[in-house]
């Protein structure tokens, strides 16, 4: 059956990602801030808002008024992002809580020392 994701990341670098995604046989949902981005052409929908902005990024969504089984970053560091869709969405996924430290190294290295890692 196929599935809708939502990938973060348009680029050049998400490429072998958004590839296969559609290899899979799955709607692609591409967003990205360059319009021009090369994802763009292979996309089923394409949406031009920042990745790292959840509040561009969100409405958008909710604007395409269709169900999404998946969201993902495709070559981009935006957990936060990633979490707020998500959330929003009732996807699987960490939480916005649980992307913070992801998204600040400093954080990150923290939480993982501590967790032994």
């Amino acid at each position: 059956m196929s599935k809708t994701v939502v990938c973060l990341g348009g680029s050049i670098e998400s490429l072998p990602i958004l590839r296969k995604v559609k290899a899979m046989g799955h709607r692609l949902i591409v967003v990205d801030g360059n319009e021009h981005a090369i994802g763009r052409d292979i996309a089923d929908i394409f949406i031009s808002a920042s990745c790292y902005h959840a509040e561009q990024v969100v409405p958008v969504l909710k604007g395409l008024n269709i169900p999404f089984d998946a969201v993902l970053c495709a070559a981009i560091d935006a957990p936060m992002v990633a979490a707020e869709v998500a959330h929003a969405f009732g996807l699987p996924g960490l939480t916005p809580v649980q992307a913070a430290p992801g998204a600040d190294k400093a954080k990150q290295i923290h939480v993982l020392t501590r967790a032994g890692i």
